[in-house]
């Protein structure tokens, strides 16, 4: 971990970002998906709410760029495209936001 999880940052375990309100909390990778046989889900009361959730933009995995987070409760995850044939850089940007507390609550 990097830091307290009030800090500004993500807690961060290994490769796992981890949002936490209460006895909600939810742990995903750098892009913010929530991979099958990982760690990764949505917890509630100890119980895996969420065991898979992943963005693919045309058939790919978004690259990570940044997480930010502003409360332990809270996310954003910045990514891009991959480049497209022939071009050296995306043409696209996306965020994910995430709030967890009485479940998880997505933008």
């Amino acid at each position: 971990m990097t830091g307290p999880l009030n800090a500004g940052e993500p807690a961060l375990v290994g490769d796992a970002v981890t949002l936490v309100e209460g006895s909600t909390f939810c742990l995903s990778d750098a892009a913010g998906d929530v991979d099958p046989g990982a760690a990764h889900g949505l917890f509630v009361r100890d119980a895996r709410a969420l065991s898979r959730w992943q963005l693919r933009l045309d058939g790919h995995r978004p690259q990570p760029l940044s997480v930010l987070a502003p409360d332990a409760y809270a996310a954003r995850f910045v990514l891009r495209r991959p480049p497209l044939a022939g071009l050296a850089d995306s043409t696209l940007l996306l965020t994910r936001e995430r709030l967890v507390g009485d479940g998880l609550r997505v933008k």
